[in-house]
């Protein structure tokens, strides 16, 4: 296993949740149709390297429950990577852009909606499975907290989940998304909510039953523990759901 920080691409992560009023379905056409119409974009086919689509399903659900973590509506995650900073500003500046983000429900605040560059911070790495299941967790730092202070003690947290047995047999890939300032004033700009400082975590596992060990395991649950003492966080403020990733770009 290898832990790294990655300097080599950026990413824009956009977050966004299903509103009461809409189905599970009817939200994810939604997404579906926004990053059809960002794809046909040709300045976002020049410059972006790497385009996914990720929504939340209910394989996990269950054993989320049994750790004492909440229920939360549908979401969905588009993770955008580009080589560079100029990259991402030349996409986010254009005019087609901006007449696309303009007043898209998907991207308004009251809709859950948040949208930053992040930095990229790889904790395990090492070749996976064929089936392979996904899991989301997003964090958001407390009102009141340091977001430094958080940092250091979610970076902690992190070192010990990568050193226990069950997740160095469970898990393929660790990675950890917070976001940066590279974008901010760009995404203001075009009416986008930028949040308060947000950390992703994305875990590829071995398999489904494999992320269903992890869960449960004994260790991960004193760890969960720890984590809402450490972090000053109530588990009911964390979101973590099974998740489908679908690859939609990447450039040849």
């Amino acid at each position: 296993m290898s832990t790294s920080t990655s300097t080599e691409r950026f990413c824009v992560i956009g977050i966004h949740q299903a509103p009461p009023d809409l189905s599970k379905k009817e939200f994810e056409t939604g997404i579906e149709t926004l990053v059809a119409n960002w794809l046909e974009l040709p300045i976002v086919k020049t410059n972006a390297l790497k385009m996914d689509m990720i929504f939340s399903n209910t394989l996990l659900e269950a054993q989320a429950r049994a750790a004492g973590l909440p229920e939360s509506r549908p979401f969905a995650i588009i993770k955008t990577e580009y080589e560079t900073v100029d990259n991402m500003v030349a996409v986010m500046q254009h005019q087609e852009s901006l007449k696309l983000v303009a007043g898209r429900e998907e991207f308004k605040q009251k809709r859950g909606a948040s949208v930053f560059s992040g930095e990229v911070t790889t904790k395990i790495d090492k070749p996976g499975s064929q089936d392979q299941a996904h899991g989301i967790a997003i964090l958001k730092v407390p009102e009141g907290e340091s977001p430094e202070h958080f940092a250091r003690n979610l970076e902690a947290l992190l070192d010990r989940f990568v050193a226990l047995p069950v997740t160095q047999k469970c898990v393929s890939k660790c990675t950890l998304l917070h976001n940066g300032k590279s974008l901010e004033n760009q995404l203001n700009a075009m009416g986008i909510h930028t949040p308060g400082r947000t950390f992703v975590i994305h875990m590829e596992y071995e398999s489904l039953h494999h992320s269903m060990a992890v869960v449960s395991d004994a260790g991960i649950l004193k760890l969960l523990g720890d984590a809402a003492q450490d972090l000053r966080v109530s588990l009911v403020d964390v979101s973590y759901f099974g998740a489908d990733v679908i690859p939609k770009f990447t450039r040849k």
